[in-house]
C-alpha cells in the first residue's frame, strides 16, 4: 500500500498511470459544470433474460498520468469476452492540449511534492454502445492503450438473474 502524497496544490499526487471506467445508462452535462451519472452499475448487471438489448449503455472512462509524463497517444478499447466491440481514439489536438496542460501544471500549479510525483493530468471520454446487444452472460472489459502500455480500466459482469419460484 502506498502512502498518499499531497502536492503543493493540496490534491493527492499520482505517481503512476491509471484508468477507471464507470458503466451507466446515461450521462448528462449540466450548465453548472456538474456531470450527472444516471443508472450507474456496480460490478455486475443482472438481467432477466438473454438476449439482452438496451437502447444505450454509456461508459465514462478516465485515464490519469503523472503531470511530468504526459500521454503521447490514447485509445479506449471495449471488449465483450475476447471480441472488441468499440474503440475511441483521442485526436492529436486533444493529446496536444493534455501535454500543454501537463507542462503548465508542473511549472505553476502542481509542483512536485518533496517525495516525488505530480498531480495527475486526466483524460475523460464517454463511449456509448447504442444499441447494446448481448447474446449471453459475460464480462464487458475496458482498456486504455497509450504509447507505452495497456492499462486495465475495469469491467462489468453481465449475468442472468435467478428466477425465484413462488409456491402457492
Amino acid at each position: 500500500m502506498h502512502d498518499e502524497v499531497i502536492g503543493s496544490s493540496g490534491l493527492p499526487v499520482i505517481r503512476a498511470r491509471a484508468a477507471h471506467a464507470i458503466f451507466c445508462d446515461d450521462l448528462r452535462h449540466e450548465d453548472s459544470g456538474k456531470l450527472l451519472i444516471i443508472g450507474m452499475y456496480g460490478d455486475e448487471m443482472g438481467v432477466p433474460a438473454f438476449p439482452l438489448q438496451l437502447p444505450v449503455l454509456t461508459i465514462l472512462v478516465s485515464a490519469s498520468t503523472p503531470a511530468d509524463e504526459p500521454f503521447k497517444s490514447l485509445e479506449v478499447k471495449v471488449y465483450f469476452g475476447e471480441e472488441q466491440i468499440a474503440s475511441r481514439v483521442a485526436p492529436p489536438e486533444t493529446i496536444a492540449q493534455l501535454s500543454a496542460a501537463s507542462a503548465e501544471s508542473v511549472t505553476q500549479l502542481m509542483a512536485p511534492s518533496p517525495r516525488g510525483g505530480h498531480v495527475a493530468n486526466r483524460w475523460r471520454v464517454n463511449v456509448q454502445l447504442a444499441p447494446f446487444l448481448v447474446s449471453g452472460p459475460g464480462v464487458l472489459r475496458v482498456r486504455v492503450i497509450t504509447e507505452a502500455e495497456e492499462i486495465p480500466a475495469g469491467g462489468l459482469g453481465i449475468r442472468q438473474l435467478e428466477v425465484s419460484q413462488s409456491h402457492g
